[in-house]
């Protein structure tokens, strides 16, 4: 369960409280790699600002294909990632990465996270999941032995219990705060050179905080960073991202967590980050090209 593992808390200066978001390509443009794909490599197309912080790797899930993602920054979730034999082999053991969390085309970093393989989910768990069609879609396209069926069979699978959806485990361990401000200022001189806009806003966001999980379940409708403009009444949607290193990062308190039992999760996402001093707040790639064809709930990107 999410509650057994203490939330990061994350403390950031006036300048720094957004929040910022980004989109795909100002990602790829500061940090390097695809601009496809929740895992992006950056190997061969480093930028600057990733050799410096030692990022080889970062991830980029989206709230339309998993909707147990952590709704803040230092905070848990789940995702549905394993479907292919690709996928299938990561995150048996963890993996430590940049997680950068997107809502529709916007993205914000949400801090350094470890990923793990969990247990597949019951049909319980299963049945309190949005996007069971669209995951069911993913499945015909990802699993060999799927792609011959019809995809309203495959959803009666997993409604029976005789398929299983994967999950994983994204536990935060800490919010890397130069990298953040090294990052915001890139993307300020990026942005001021390209003629582009970084999102951000200066008001605290209608939304509720995450409830302690139990069974049965889901989050509320929206899936996506929601707030209001300090003037003007003016409704956005915001995003999220992570990063690497780990100097002057939060760190968690250990913790023995028991095995997960259940993944409730309800409640919008907190768009703004404190300030200092408060409280704390997929597609197979097929063709190996990085490139992911047709849409679902995972995809893949690497650039090398």
């Amino acid at each position: 369960m999410l509650d057994s593992y203490p939330e990061i808390e994350v403390s950031v200066s006036p300048e720094l409280a957004g929040p910022f978001s980004f989109t795909k390509t100002e990602l790829s443009q500061l940090l390097g790699g695809s601009t496809q794909g929740l895992f992006v490599r950056v190997t061969k197309s480093a930028r600057p600002l990733a050799v410096k912080y030692d990022i080889s790797e970062y991830l980029c899930p989206n709230l339309n294909q998993n909707s147990w993602l952590p709704t803040k920054p230092g905070a848990h979730g789940y995702m549905q990632v394993g479907l292919g034999d690709r996928d299938r082999a990561r995150f048996n053991e963890p993996e430590i990465h940049p997680v950068f969390v997107g809502a529709e085309s916007q993205f914000r970093y949400f801090g350094t996270y470890e990923l793990t393989r969990v247990e597949r989910l019951t049909v319980g768990e299963w049945l309190t999941l949005p996007e069971k069609y669209e995951y069911s879609e993913t499945t015909k396209d990802k699993e060999k032995e799927q792609r011959g069926r019809n995809v309203d069979d495959i959803l009666e699978d997993y409604r029976s219990g005789k398929l299983r959806a994967p999950c994983v485990l994204l536990k935060c361990i800490g919010f890397d705060m130069d990298f953040y401000r090294d990052f915001v200022d890139a993307s300020r001189t990026y942005s001021a050179a390209f003629g582009t806009v970084t999102t951000v806003s200066s008001q605290a966001p209608s939304a509720s905080p995450a409830p302690t999980a139990k069974k049965g379940r889901k989050r509320t409708a929206g899936n996506r960073f929601h707030m209001e403009g300090a003037e003007g009444g003016v409704e956005g949607e915001q995003e999220v991202g992570s990063s690497p290193k780990r100097r002057r990062m939060s760190k968690a308190p250990a913790a023995n967590a028991p095995a997960r039992t259940s993944m409730r999760r309800s409640g919008r996402l907190s768009t703004k980050l404190p300030a200092a001093g408060s409280g704390r707040t997929v597609n197979e790639d097929d063709d190996g090209d990085g490139v992911s064809s047709g849409s679902g709930t995972e995809f893949n990107g690497d650039d090398d």
